[in-house]
């Protein structure tokens, strides 16, 4: 099921990542700089990183995965913007 644009919109990676670590390699770093500004609004946005970036989805997700686990990455979800959400007519 496609994420609704709505929310999509303002899904953000919240990262706390000191790029200097050398527990980081150099694709961690990538995924991070790809990552902070949110996530791509597509279908599948872990396949669209990972085309931008020439590694497989699932290579995405494990390291994000282990970055979540090891505490480099705090949180991935969505932050709905309230404006745009108020103004949408509930049915």
């Amino acid at each position: 099921m496609p994420i609704s644009p709505l929310i999509a919109k303002s899904v953000e990676l919240y990262t706390m990542v000191d790029s200097t670590d050398p527990i980081f390699d150099e694709l961690d770093r990538r995924i991070v700089k790809e990552t902070q500004g949110g996530l791509p609004l597509v279908p599948q946005p872990y396949e669209e990183i990972a085309r931008r970036l020439g590694c497989s989805a699932n290579e995405v997700m494990s390291r994000m995965q282990k970055m979540q686990e090891r505490g480099a990455i705090r949180r991935i979800g969505a932050v709905p913007n309230h404006y745009t959400l108020a103004s949408v007519e509930m049915e």
